[in-house]
């Protein structure tokens, strides 16, 4: 199934995960305290980042929808 919708959860730690492995969707905000999603963002051919990004995040904030 296809990547509907991203989001970053609050407990975020700004560890640079998210960014590393996915930089077209994600960066991070120290001003925040966490990552951000980047906007105008087409998810498709970045699914497989987006998965592993949220896999290897290591507090689980990083959520996505499939539809």
């Amino acid at each position: 199934m296809a990547i509907t919708r991203v989001w970053v959860e609050d407990n975020c730690i700004t560890c640079g995960t998210s960014e590393s492995l996915c930089p077209e969707l994600f960066k991070v905000d120290h001003d925040i305290g966490k990552a951000t999603i980047l906007g105008g963002v087409d998810f498709a051919p970045i699914e497989d980042k987006i998965r592993e990004a949220a896999e290897c995040c290591p507090v689980e904030a990083i959520q996505y929808e499939e539809g």
